[in-house]
């Protein structure tokens, strides 16, 4: 291609900000493709995950009976009766949440493979439909890497991560309403402590989504110049452009080094700042506990009296449920990835060329009899800025059928284009 027309194009393709740029797809709208019996998995994967993960926060109101069992004034028999109970109460919660486990886990990863295999095919039979002007508006030789990318991300966060989040979701719900069963006086002076916590999501939360999104533009774009440096490097090294490749290289990893450190370091922030925020959560809840109690409290409305099971039945339950919520931390950036990487394949698979075929696919053979006429023809390419000049303008020469023609010009005038 003429120098010139690289240069015009290579100035129109400059990218966007691309953390702007990244959307996500609703979970839901990623199966309007399935077949039922994939979307009966998913079903009865997240109905497990529900059942799994409510069935955790049940221990709290063992570790409170527990407490209860040690009182000095029960007999032996007493305490042994009552360690059966519990044993057998806790073996029916272990096999509940081994069962909702391992059949959530099992039904949702066999979905994500089915769905990511099924949508890499549509995406690719979408991408061969695609006018040539589309291919001049993406980096083509960085689809090898996107495409991996992509598919990875939607296998990983869609099957397990996506069952880790409905799990910890389950399990955070359910100690907050068992808290609430205990006591719900207790348990509303331990959510006087909540605002903190949201307070911490709703800032780390946005930086991780936005730093996320970078990284993917930058990971990307790394991909890109990989596949096209070692595509051709045989030709890079006849014109001795070596050094020059390993600078743009190092530049472009540079960025990328520096876009996933940002990435890690939000999401470092957002671990620590729930941690600090949990253990925060215990000094105050025990305090505020061993204060009703020395006080002899009794709650109001139901008339039970505060004492130490229920305190730790509450406390247990309530913690259960708020620090679950620091679990979503390593989990969230990936569903977040999979679902931006899955509105870029439905973009794909969805969009609508603008030079279509005939509905029945086939194109008329073209005849050459008579030759090849360019009748006032003009050519701009689709990247372009719109102020910039045409790359041909009013073009009218004929090739007759069974000669031979030599296209002649200066650089930049159109010649490859034409041809």
């Amino acid at each position: 291609m003429p120098r010139q027309e690289e240069e015009e194009k290579k100035g129109s393709e400059q990218p966007e900000d691309d953390s702007k740029n990244y959307k996500m797809m609703s979970f839901t709208g990623l199966f309007k493709y399935q077949p039922w019996s994939d979307k009966t998995l998913v079903v009865l994967g997240v109905l497990l995950a529900i059942v799994g993960g409510a069935a955790a926060p049940l221990i709290a109101l063992i570790f409170g009976q527990l407490i209860d069992i040690f009182d000095p004034n029960k007999s032996v028999a007493e305490v042994n009766e009552a360690y059966k109970m519990l044993a057998m109460w806790m073996g029916i919660i272990a096999g509940v949440m081994w069962f909702a486990g391992y059949f959530q886990y099992a039904f949702l990863q066999h979905m994500a493979e089915r769905l990511s295999f099924d949508l890499r095919s549509r995406y690719l039979r979408a991408l061969l439909k695609q006018e040539t002007a589309y291919f001049e508006k993406i980096q083509v030789e960085a689809l090898p890497s996107e495409i991996a990318d992509h598919f990875s991300a939607i296998s990983e966060g869609i099957g397990e991560k996506v069952g880790q989040v409905i799990y910890t979701g389950a399990m955070a719900l359910g100690g907050i309403i068992i808290a609430f069963y205990v006591s719900w006086m207790y348990t509303l002076i331990c959510f006087a402590y909540m605002p903190i916590i949201f307070f911490g999501f709703a800032i780390f939360g946005k930086s991780m989504k936005t730093n996320q999104s970078l990284k993917l533009a930058a990971v990307k774009e790394l991909g890109g110049r990989t596949e096209e440096t070692l595509s051709a490097l045989k030709l890079m090294v006849s014109f001795n452009r070596e050094e020059l490749a390993c600078k743009e290289f190092d530049e472009i990893a540079q960025n990328t080094k520096n876009k996933a450190i940002l990435s890690a370091k939000s999401m470092a922030g957002m671990m620590g700042f729930f941690m600090c925020a949990m253990f925060g959560f215990f000094c105050y809840a025990y305090y505020i506990g061993s204060v009703l109690i020395q006080k002899n409290m009794v709650e109001p409305g139901t008339g039970k009296k505060v004492d130490i099971d229920l305190i730790v039945s509450a406390s247990q339950a309530t913690i259960l449920g708020m620090l679950t919520t620091s679990q979503l931390i390593p989990i969230l950036p990936g569903v977040t990835k999979a679902l931006m990487s899955a509105k870029k394949i439905f973009d794909v698979i969805e969009r609508t060329p603008e030079i279509r075929s005939k509905e029945t696919g086939t194109v008329n053979l073209l005849s050459l009899k008579k030759g090849i006429r360019f009748d006032n023809v003009s050519f701009r390419y689709p990247t372009q800025p719109e102020k910039t000049q045409d790359i041909f303008e009013g073009i009218n020469f004929t090739i007759k059928s069974g000669t031979s023609t030599a296209i002649v010009g200066p650089s930049g005038s159109g010649k490859s284009t034409i041809v």
